[in-house]
């Protein structure tokens, strides 16, 4: 009976030994592919942090345009009120036709500095966002390598923990044989 025992002990030392190796393998396999997945969010952060910081010089552009199409608005408008004053034969350049005129190139300059800063604004928010995706591809870049690292010692860890298993089996089943010839 202790043979048979030992025999069974054998076999089960010998399908742990077997299980240990394949789990650690399989860790590893695990690693790897949330390595590559990680890798996979590096690539997509990092092409969302380039079109964010197109889209923020796309919108400086605008908001340069806007300032300048604002200018000439005001410019239009300005050319407008000067020929219905001048029209009327009074002079233009002189007292409230004057006040007129100044109060409607302020205002329009005025929007054309708003519309200006408005560009700013929305390019300093894709700058903003272009930062955080850089901040989230360094952080999978981290990650990738920390799961590399864990696949590549889990790796080559298999064959020790598969070793240490049998060791432990071939203790449990010295052990077993002493205790059952002695």
């Amino acid at each position: 009976m202790a043979v048979g025992s030992l025999i069974i002990m054998g076999i089960s030392t010998a399908i742990q030994t077997v299980s240990a190796y394949n789990q650690a393998k399989t860790q590893a396999a695990n690693y790897r592919a949330q390595a590559a997945a990680a890798e996979q969010q590096v690539a997509v952060a990092s092409a969302n942090q380039r079109l964010a910081k197109e889209q923020a010089s796309a919108e400086r552009k605008q908001g340069y345009e806007d300032m300048q199409t604002k200018r000439l608005e005001a410019a239009r408008i300005i050319g407008q009120q000067r020929a219905q004053m001048g029209g009327s034969g009074v002079a233009i350049d002189q007292g409230s036709f004057l006040d007129v005129l100044a109060d409607t190139a302020s205002s329009g300059e005025i929007s054309a500095i708003n519309a200006y800063n408005q560009g700013i604004d929305r390019a300093y928010a894709k700058e903003i966002e272009a930062w955080n995706y850089e901040n989230a591809a360094n952080a999978y870049r981290a990650q990738a390598s920390n799961y590399r690292k864990a696949a590549s010692k889990t790796s080559s860890g298999a064959i020790w923990s598969a070793l240490g298993t049998a060791t432990g089996g071939i203790a449990s089943i010295g052990s077993t044989w002493g205790k059952s010839t002695g």
